[in-house]
């Protein structure tokens, strides 16, 4: 099977939570999208709006391979919308009398096609259909919140948390992702190699970033802390959320051992996620992770406690002192997410004939994510 071969495949629109106002100081904009990420999408905006990155708010990073619908604003009145593009246009929605924050989604819908389901995935798949839309699945969070980490580096949100300050610039400056191009791979395999011979990376800086921040340390060779202040608070948020979610998955992965028969599983970036059929019966909530959390269960709380220890953290160590652009903050998150108004056909494949194509409609709550669904219909035991 498939999920996400073309764009049209995969679409979510953002439910607003409330009625947007007819006048207000922020103006609502609907953000249609398609092969685009958000941040990319937000930073044009500004751009063609002349507007200061920070007057534009949104609720969630919406998928870069999908067609996605989401609700934007920006602060003061918006003179034109002549911003279509290949990739997106925007629609008048109204007003609000704040900035678009993740509270005022209330809920996500989907329509998604998984192609080419061979005749085993069906048999496999079918039950699973049946149930999920009773009993939930689990509600991990997915690769996609897991664009920071790096599987040579970790977390570049631990790093701070152990006051590792030369690590965390190291990942900063290093750290690859899916947008990089051939000499962005070079460079940061460059300055990785020759880590601390700042002059000698320097001479190799090639973004705005990195000539000022080798420039910095060129001059002041031990003062990390200072540029990991300038990190924006979006971005250092996204890597403190990333983290955040890493342990959350853990906590339940080892809940789920200990309760339940596993039966299935499916690999991820950062783990891999564990499924049992039995898994209606693990329920509740987990507390992401920060100072102040506050444990549902006594069972959640020894596993939580298990796992920081083994890691050499303590919970007090996630009340940052030193960088305060942002912060850890702590949301319970239910086990099972359960969809609502779920519909699924299967229908003959487009491209290959002795296979189906399964179409599923549903609706998530917000921040819970559809592929995830998919995953504990396809997993393999």
């Amino acid at each position: 099977m498939k999920i996400k071969a073309r764009p049209e495949d995969f679409v979510v629109e953002e439910i607003l939570a409330g009625a947007p106002k007819k006048n207000g100081p922020y103006t609502l904009l609907r953000l249609i999208k398609r092969q685009c990420n958000t941040l990319d999408a937000v930073q044009e905006i500004a751009a063609r709006l002349r507007k200061p990155l920070a007057d534009i708010s949104y609720g969630g990073r919406k998928d870069k391979h999908a067609c996605a619908t989401q609700f934007i604003t920006v602060k003061g009145a918006v003179a034109s919308l002549h911003t279509k593009t290949p990739k997106f246009r925007l629609e008048t929605a109204g007003y609000l009398d704040r900035p678009m924050g993740p509270d005022l989604i209330a809920a996500n819908k989907f329509r998604i096609v998984v192609r080419n389901v061979n005749r085993h995935e069906k048999e496999k798949a079918v039950p699973r259909l049946k149930e999920i839309p009773r009993k939930g699945f689990f509600n991990y969070f997915d690769d996609q919140r897991f664009g920071p980490f790096d599987p040579a580096q970790g977390f570049l949100a631990e790093k701070i948390i152990r006051k590792h300050f030369n690590g965390a610039v190291k990942f900063y400056l290093t750290h690859r992702v899916s947008e990089d191009k051939k000499e962005d791979v070079r460079r940061k395999a460059f300055f990785f190699e020759h880590w601390g011979e700042w002059t000698l990376c320097l001479k190799e800086a090639a973004s705005r970033t990195e000539k000022g921040w080798l420039s910095h340390l060129s001059e002041h060779p031990k003062d990390f802390l200072a540029l990991l202040r300038k990190i924006p608070a979006g971005e250092l948020a996204f890597h403190f959320a990333s983290f955040q979610a890493f342990l959350w998955n853990e906590v339940l992965r080892r809940l789920i051992r200990r309760t339940a028969k596993i039966t299935s599983r499916y690999p991820g970036l950062a783990g891999d996620y564990l499924f049992a059929e039995e898994g209606a019966e693990i329920t509740g909530v987990i507390p992401t992770i920060s100072s102040k959390m506050l444990m549902a269960d006594n069972k959640t709380a020894e596993t939580y406690h298990e796992l920081l220890q083994e890691k050499g953290l303590k919970t007090s160590i996630f009340n940052l002192t030193k960088i305060r652009q942002a912060y850890f903050k702590s949301i319970d998150r239910t086990i099972q997410a359960i969809p609502e108004d779920m519909t699924y056909t299967f229908s003959r494949g487009e491209t290959e004939k002795e296979r189906e194509d399964l179409t599923l409609a549903f609706t998530l709550p917000r921040g819970c994510y559809a592929t995830m669904l998919i995953k504990q219909v396809f997993a393999a035991a």
